[in-house]
């Protein structure tokens, strides 16, 4: 059989726009399975700071717990993802560790867009602003401070734990618990 360069077209042509096609669709696979950019912790005196990664359903769990030595150490973990800034050390992807409990004096929030929870499970002073979209705040007995407002009502919701004196700001319908010693909409 004769190969014709007609028929050299058609076979070589679509095949060669296959093959440069294959490493494109590889590179972009192995992107999407890269991680994204992650939310930041940092420490500055006594004051832990969490700013939440934009575009990302955040969920911040603030904690106590035992380090090797017994101590009381601060855990902030983010399941979507965490980089430890100044102040404190990374301790897997999600999970960041701030030095002793006992030294923190105030924990700040910003959650940020998406569909966010926070729980704050140290009765230290907190500051959460919960940001846009539908968000659950939970703090403990700290005074506590949670603004919820987003201009949209009805689709967050707080609970201060009690114990101190707490205040939360939310839009008409979201949902403030009666724990929050002061609530406004």
């Amino acid at each position: 059989m004769k190969i014709t360069s007609g028929v050299l077209k058609r076979v070589a042509v679509p095949a060669l726009v296959a093959g440069m096609a294959l490493p494109l669709a590889l590179a972009t696979s192995s992107a999407a399975q890269q991680p994204g950019p992650a939310s930041t912790v940092t420490r500055s005196g006594g004051t832990v700071a969490y700013s939440a990664y934009s575009g990302e359903d955040n969920k911040l769990r603030v904690r106590a717990e035992a380090d090797v030595n017994g101590n009381l150490v601060l855990v902030v973990e983010d399941l979507e993802g965490i980089d430890a800034g100044f102040g404190c050390q990374q301790d897997g992807p999600n999970v960041a560790v701030c030095d002793l409990a006992g030294t923190v004096t105030r924990i700040s929030a910003q959650l940020r867009d998406g569909t966010d929870t926070a729980f704050i499970e140290v009765s230290t002073a907190s500051t959460v602003n919960a940001g846009t979209g539908a968000d659950i705040v939970e703090t403990s007995g700290g005074n506590d401070t949670i603004d919820l407002r987003d201009g949209v009502g009805g689709n967050d919701s707080a609970s201060c734990g009690g114990g101190g004196s707490d205040t939360a700001i939310g839009n008409p319908g979201d949902r403030i618990a009666a724990n929050c010693e002061r609530r406004a909409f």
